[in-house]
């Protein structure tokens, strides 16, 4: 095993590289990642034990974001709690104008902060030679730091 200190940003982006992004509205795949990729079974398992690393660190990430969003977020009838990016308001004419939302502003600040963070993660390295006969477009640079050679 070897350990490797990543920023908490880095986390969803080694999960977005390790198995593509989805988007959210259409559920379509919109990029393929590492897991997609044509790769021999001994690099997938070790790849896929980095996978449920970082799938429990994204866990523990989305549930901080939640509870922000529960913090700084208005509920609605139903019950849910959003978080709007952008406020409308009536200026001084009478005219509605799009501002900045205060409160989405003061979650970044606090989400961004903790994605700062440091976290040392323990994995076990893939071997570069197992991952010899992959040929792809995709460049994965955070996954890199996972691999030697």
């Amino acid at each position: 095993m070897k350990n490797l200190t990543v920023k908490l940003f880095e986390i969803y982006s080694l999960q977005s590289e390790l198995n593509g992004l989805i988007n959210q509205q259409t559920g379509e795949k919109v990029k393929t990642g590492i897991l997609d990729e044509n790769i021999g079974l001994v690099a997938k398992y070790w790849i896929n034990q980095l996978n449920d690393l970082v799938s429990a660190e994204a866990k523990v990430l989305d549930a901080q974001r939640e509870e922000l969003i529960k913090k700084y977020g208005t509920a609605d009838e139903e019950g849910g709690i959003s978080l709007q990016m952008v406020i409308k308001e009536m200026d001084k004419d009478g005219k509605e104008v799009s501002k900045m939302n205060p409160k989405f502003a003061e979650f970044n600040k606090e989400f961004n902060e903790l994605l700062s963070q440091e976290k040392e993660l323990s994995y076990h390295p893939i071997k570069l030679e197992t991952l010899a006969d992959v040929k792809s477009d995709n460049n994965y640079p955070n996954f890199f730091k996972f691999v030697e050679a």
